[in-house]
């Protein structure tokens, strides 16, 4: 199988700049036989412990779990870090360092990308690209109104007629002068005055409305009052927006066979990234909270070819859910490949989700909290609030796809695009920006009261420089499972790089190196050793095992007998990483920052809109020219 390719030319006007970068999904997945069997230690594979020293080059910062309580609440725990009682050593948990090291392996020996979210992303665009003329192919005449139910047996939209009436007669017949509450047209708070949101009115509909219900006709007669043969109807307001004119009327008769839905098709109205700002204030009244439905509302709906739901909003132009969701965005493994395990499912297990294809397999590492040493008194920072920090966004198809026409803004590769076109660009990893000052990456009073909602909670981090011992335990590795875990070791220990982990990477906290200590066990030995005056581990040749197991990696990889790690490090992936994790040589972090707004639309600077990330060589190379 081989990938779609990122484009390396792209025009300097048209490079995004972000705190990340991807490095490329591989050509092909490397598989790995059957791990081996667990109910013994096999004398032939290694087995053994690696001691590690982990040090912070910049402040490290690794929030606590929640409590149950603090879940079911949805309350970000109160335990500013973790800490190993009743001696209260501060630690960075295992599940945290076994995450750090299994996203490595993944990328070393071109496994799969996981986890990848299965969940559907939402857009709208009405704009002349890619995406707009998508959009507006599957909406144009195809949306429905209706009505939300719901009742103990389930929920369904009950479809309706509706109709379109001028702003101005809507304004004349309330007498008022705006249909919205007093705040500035940009804010989400710009809701629909609620005597007029929803209210009874009387109307008349075209003659063509009820054979033709997708294409919402003007109203021809508009009252507030029942005169003549005007039917019963309420009235919908959508929003706000420039130049705008029409609002909806909705018909309260029933019109054809209910419409079901499913607990996902709710779940996924009510999503996160489906509800806006807006919503939450205009229709704050929703029994699971603010922005979601209830009983009775009005809505629009998109439905297919069978008759089933796609989506449906609020909205006329509700948000749609993409076809494809980050998941199908990666490339189609045969049925034969998908029985089959890469080495970082191998090393650290695997639980099949949905469709089962490999069965379950546990881990052979075991990888412990690493515990600081000193003094905690000493080590934590002051409590601060860092800068925005912007979650994942991959609703930023121009970053998170491969773009091979990133020159043309309008013909960009979105998820609704075929996966023989893009793919997922690979795994994200973080720029590194060098030393790190708490002072300039906290939050302003001003920032404080202007974006409190947008700030993470408080921290308390640990300053730079503090060591951490932690222990991996490995049973039965191949040769080449071990020289993966040691590769990946080796750039840790090198003064060149550096690994990263915990919060605030994207402004350059959690960067740190691991020195490390390995010893291999001879099970054969040890329990002959119960009897004797040997000791439990060999040293003999220990360097040339590890070696050997090294080359080992080298020779699976690339599949040549004659490979070394020098062809593994030439390799473009494995230079992607390197570029990544380069510490010393790092990019300018002007180049390496969160665009702003204006930036980001293309109204400010020498940005156009939707720019797009060059891969990790295009940012170093900028990086390299000045």
């Amino acid at each position: 199988m081989t990938y779609p390719k990122h484009s390396k030319k792209i025009k300097d006007n048209r490079q995004a700049k972000a705190p990340y970068n991807f490095v490329s999904q591989p050509d092909e997945i490397r598989y790995v036989s059957a791990p081996p069997p667990q109910s013994f230690f096999d004398e032939k594979l290694f087995s053994g412990r690696i001691t590690c020293t982990l040090t912070n080059s910049t402040p490290i910062y690794v929030r606590a779990a929640q409590t149950v309580n603090e879940f079911e609440n949805k309350k970000i725990s109160e335990e500013p870090f973790y800490y190993n009682s009743p001696s209260e050593r501060l630690l960075i948990p295992g599940s945290s360092l076994r995450g750090m090291l299994r996203t490595l392996v993944e990328v070393i020996s071109q496994s799969r990308l996981s986890p990848v979210t299965n969940k559907q992303l939402f857009y709208r665009s009405v704009e002349d690209t890619s995406m707009g003329r998508t959009y507006r192919d599957r909406m144009k005449d195809k949306v429905l109104a209706g009505f939300y139910h719901e009742d103990r047996s389930g929920a369904w939209i009950s479809p309706t007629i509706a109709g379109r009436i001028a702003r101005e007669n809507i304004l004349e017949s309330f007498s008022v002068d705006s249909l919205y509450e007093n705040e500035r047209p940009a804010s989400p708070k710009r809701v629909p005055h609620k005597t007029i949101q929803h209210a009874n009115v009387y109307f008349k509909l075209h003659n063509q409305a009820l054979e033709n219900p997708s294409r919402f006709f003007d109203c021809s007669e508009f009252s507030l009052k029942k005169t003549g043969n005007l039917e019963e109807g309420i009235l919908v307001i959508t929003g706000d927006m420039n130049n705008k004119k029409k609002e909806f009327v909705f018909s309260k008769k029933t019109v054809g066979e209910r419409i079901k839905l499913s607990d996902d098709d709710v779940l996924l109205f009510e999503d996160q990234d489906q509800l806006t700002q807006y919503q939450k204030y205009a229709f704050p009244k929703g029994k699971r909270g603010k922005g979601k439905l209830k009983d009775g509302d009005p809505v629009f709906c998109l439905l297919d070819e069978n008759k089933k739901i796609v989506g449906f909003g609020r909205a006329f132009m509700f948000r749609l859910p993409y076809k494809s969701s980050p998941s199908e965005m990666i490339g189609q493994e045969t049925d034969e490949n998908r029985m089959k395990y890469d080495m970082a499912e191998a090393l650290f297990g695997y639980v099949p989700q949905e469709k089962q294809f490999r069965q379950q397999v546990a881990g052979r590492l075991s990888i412990s909290d690493a515990i600081m040493q000193g003094d905690i008194k000493k080590a934590l920072l002051p409590a601060s609030q860092l800068k925005v920090l912007s979650s994942p966004k991959p609703t930023s198809f121009q970053n998170y796809l491969v773009q091979d026409n990133p020159n043309n803004a309008n013909e960009l590769h979105h998820y609704d695009s075929s996966n023989q076109q893009t793919t997922l660009r690979g795994h994200k990893f973080y720029w590194h920006k060098g030393v790190v000052s708490l002072e300039k990456i906290s939050a302003t009073e001003q920032e404080v009261r202007q974006q409190r909602d947008q700030l993470s909670p408080k921290i308390k981090p640990i300053k730079e420089g503090q060591s951490f011992v932690f222990e991996i335990r490995f049973e039965n590795l191949l040769p080449e499972e071990l020289g993966a875990i040691l590769w990946i070791l080796d750039v840790a220990e090198d003064d060149q790089y550096r690994l990263k982990i915990g919060m605030g990477k994207p402004y350059g906290l959690g960067s740190i190196a691991i020195r490390s200590s390995v010893q291999l066990e001879n099970r054969k030995l040890r329990y002959q050793s119960l009897f004797s005056d040997k000791t439990w581990s060999s040293p003999i040749d220990r360097e040339k095992i590890l070696d050997d197991a090294r080359s080992a990696f080298a020779v699976w990889l690339l599949k040549r007998s004659d490979a070394t790690i020098q062809d593994v490090i030439d390799t473009e992936r494995i230079q992607e990483l390197l570029f990544m994790l380069a510490w010393k040589t790092h990019p300018d972090p002007e180049e390496t920052r969160y665009m702003t707004l204006p930036e980001f639309t293309g109204r400010a600077g020498n940005f156009t809109k939707r720019s797009v990330l060059p891969s990790p060589y295009g940012v170093w190379s900028k990086h390299k020219t000045k």
